[in-house]
């Protein structure tokens, strides 16, 4: 039985990790969208989509 709750998710960094997963699943949709969009902007891809976008309709002007 000791085996069965040892191992990378029993430390302490695997438990606050499952926490935040968990978190985000357990408040709906809306909460895992946030995270979602927030990485998509941090991440820089938001600005490179709307460089792109400006291009391609600056384009059709």
């Amino acid at each position: 039985m000791a085996n069965a709750i040892s191992g990378p998710a029993n430390t302490a960094s695997g438990i606050e990790r499952f926490e935040e997963i968990s978190q985000a699943f357990a408040g709906g949709s809306a909460r895992l969208a946030q995270a979602i969009v927030t990485s998509f902007i941090t991440e820089g891809h938001f600005a490179r989509h709307i460089q792109r976008m400006r291009k391609r309709y600056g384009a059709r002007r």
